[in-house]
């Protein structure tokens, strides 16, 4: 374009014209409530997923804590999340990047947001909870009598339960360390139920809703013999450790 002023005209004066879409930012996806126990680690990586419409890459994210500063590390390093725009790193770092649990029960936001070398996504916002693991113990006789039964809640046979954070027991899991059926205890779940064993070689598991743990029985073998059980408790969030018992 030039003008004219009545005498001469003016220099032309370039200026390009670009005919498209404005860029649009890229979107995170949902990404699903994470619950870790108490001053665990989890990747989450694999549960990052962006989409954007004009096909760019993402080149960096930021990731925001709410509550705290410390719930992220990233190369194997603490960071501080908690600034305004949370902590910024190169998409090629994601790979190392895990989120940290609480040192005590706790439930807390997190965010993070994807770049498309343009524009900023919206933060997406997911849920931490840090749980205390639930602990669960077998108590026994020191000797099964043979061929005798036993009734879990009788005094003689007993299944402990205990969570720091008060969650109630939802479901319980047992497993034999046994090789063989030989030296394999009889398990039922019911008064009318049938025994079984909880031979490893079989790869057999019972599972027991927590209403139905005093309808647990034990029974003594038809010789002496010892095995190792173990048993572990499902709070509705996490399954705890196995905590090992042996029958005699």
């Amino acid at each position: 374009i030039r003008a004219y002023d009545g005498k001469s005209w003016g220099p032309w004066s370039s200026h390009t014209l670009v005919s498209g879409i404005p860029n649009r930012a890229p979107i995170v996806a949902s990404i699903p409530a994470q619950v870790v126990a108490v001053d665990g680690i989890k990747s989450i990586y694999k549960l990052i997923k962006t989409s954007d419409k004009d096909k760019d890459r993402i080149t960096e994210y930021r990731v925001k804590d709410t509550t705290g500063d410390s719930s992220f590390t990233l190369n194997g390093e603490s960071i501080d999340a908690s600034g305004e725009d949370g902590y910024q790193f190169d998409a090629s770092e994601l790979s190392t990047l895990r989120v940290l649990a609480d040192s005590s029960a706790s439930t807390q936001t997190l965010k993070i947001a994807a770049y498309d070398g343009e524009d900023w996504s919206a933060w997406r916002s997911f849920r931490l909870t840090s749980n205390s693991l639930p602990l669960v113990e077998i108590t026994t006789p020191s000797l099964l009598h043979l061929r005798t039964n036993y009734k879990e809640g009788t005094g003689d046979f007993d299944i402990t339960y205990s969570d720091d954070d008060g969650d109630d027991a939802v479901k319980y899991q047992i497993q034999s360390y046994a090789k063989s059926a030989n030296v394999a205890h009889n398990f039922k779940t019911s008064t009318k139920g049938k025994y079984t064993k909880l031979t490893s070689y079989k790869g057999k598991l019972l599972t027991i809703n927590a209403r139905d743990i005093s309808q647990v029985w034990i029974q003594g073998g038809t010789r002496p013999f010892r095995e190792t059980i173990k048993i572990r408790a499902y709070d509705g969030k996490s399954w705890g450790p196995w905590s090992s018992h042996t029958l005699v």
